[in-house]
């Protein structure tokens, strides 16, 4: 059994990603008691680099299969666990691939960002 891998909805990722990590929450402002106020919901970065076309159509075709409509389970790094254990994140949705130059047959880098993330 594979484990501390990122998948998207229980398949491993051919290709696992070079750079990721959770992004930084912007703050809505102070809540009356002093506190920041945060979104409910987090947000996680994965980046490929030297992607390979078949590398790169597989994060394509996780993207395409939820679009804009439906939502993915995808494994990541559980937030705040200092022992870097995978948990898998149900409800999340991705935002559009983007994708660098084409150098001798691989995309210099590729990403993806994880949204709607509850932890």
């Amino acid at each position: 059994m594979t484990q501390n891998t990122f998948k998207f909805n229980g398949t491993l990722l051919s290709l696992q990603p070079s750079d990721h990590n959770w992004v930084t929450r912007n703050s809505y402002g102070i809540d009356g008691g002093g506190h920041n106020l945060y979104p409910a919901v987090r947000q996680y970065q994965l980046k490929f680099s030297l992607s390979s076309s078949s590398d790169f159509i597989e994060v394509l075709n996780a993207y395409n299969t939820v679009a804009v409509t439906g939502t993915i389970v995808v494994d990541l790094p559980e937030w705040g666990n200092s022992t870097y254990q995978f948990k898998s994140y149900s409800g999340c949705t991705l935002a559009e691939p983007e994708f660098s130059n084409f150098y001798e047959n691989y995309y210099q880098e590729v990403s993806i960002m994880v949204m709607n993330i509850r932890t």
